[in-house]
């Protein structure tokens, strides 16, 4: 008996073990770097995502944002609906190769963002 229960508790701990490596992979706030992003506003193309390659479980990263001139940046006064769409397996072979590629329309705009993730508040409770 002691070692059926042996045998039930080393089963649930290594699929614990499994779920929690699959689903803590999968928890970055980040886009998948593996595709290619469009910023839709209200049914139209208003710019674009390009995240470089990262290590897994990084906690420091960086998107490359260009908006288009229609982009309008969302607030609760002006009711624009935006949605983030993966288009497309991602053509950029590095970050080098995006920045010297992509053209940034006229009236557009380059927009960096750098990210730090942390499990908790930089201040104490």
């Amino acid at each position: 008996m002691a070692q059926n229960v042996n045998s039930k508790v080393v089963g649930l701990l290594i699929a614990w073990g499994l779920w929690a490596a699959l689903f803590l992979e999968q928890t970055h706030a980040q886009i998948d770097p593996q595709w290619f992003y469009e910023i839709e506003q209200n049914g139209k193309i208003a710019g674009v995502i390009y995240a470089p390659p990262r290590s897994a479980g990084g906690q420091e990263y960086a998107e490359h944002w260009v908006v288009f001139s229609n982009y309008v940046y969302p607030n609760g006064k002006n009711k624009v609906e935006s949605r983030i769409r993966a288009q497309r397996k991602n053509p950029y072979a590095s970050e080098k190769d995006f920045l010297t590629k992509y053209a940034i329309p006229p009236g557009g705009k380059y927009i960096r963002v750098n990210s730090s993730e942390f499990s908790q508040f930089p201040v104490q409770r």
